[in-house]
């Protein structure tokens, strides 16, 4: 119960002119966006776990990166770019360094094919050229994902009757 209050009152804290109403929508969507991304991407369950890997990254992110912004006094516009690409970044760097570290370890290969015609993104610690670009396509759907699950969360509020602000006359 502790833990839930904390949780409650650090994200009070953090706000991207956030309720605790879009917070949800922002957890609940990164988690199911990337969850059905990965199910349909890959057919393979065993991959869920990377998916829940990804966003807990992503919000980690997006929550540190929102709270240092927040204690600037900017623009709204400025401060939501800001919070956005300084996420993005951070995240695409953080994931690709452990991605490429786990490669050039050895621990991971993806190929396709079999015999001759077998094709290998990266296989002992060596990546390719289509790895590269395999890498960089999926990390810039992650990239897309991320920015989806803010703009949902974002225009959450504003469709519930009653919060939009009244125009000047």
């Amino acid at each position: 119960m502790l833990r839930l209050t904390i949780s409650i009152a650090l994200l009070r804290t953090v706000k991207m002119n956030f309720s605790i109403r879009r917070w949800i929508t922002l957890i609940a969507s990164d988690t199911f966006i990337r969850a059905v991304y990965f199910l349909f991407g890959s057919a393979n369950i065993f991959f869920l776990p990377i998916s829940l890997f990804l966003t807990v990254i992503h919000l980690m992110f997006f929550t540190f990166i929102n709270y240092a912004v927040i204690t600037y006094r900017f623009p709204p516009w400025v401060r939501i770019a800001a919070i956005v690409i300084a996420t993005n970044v951070v995240f695409v760097g953080f994931v690709v360094f452990i991605w490429v570290s786990m490669i050039k370890s050895g621990h991971q290969s993806a190929c396709s094919g079999f015999g001759p015609d077998q094709v290998c993104s990266w296989e002992k610690g060596e990546i390719s050229w289509a790895g590269v670009k395999d890498i960089a396509v999926f990390m810039a759907i992650q990239v897309i994902i991320n920015i989806a699950v803010v703009l949902v969360a974002r225009g959450r509020d504003a469709r519930q009757p009653g919060t939009a602000t009244p125009r000047a006359q």
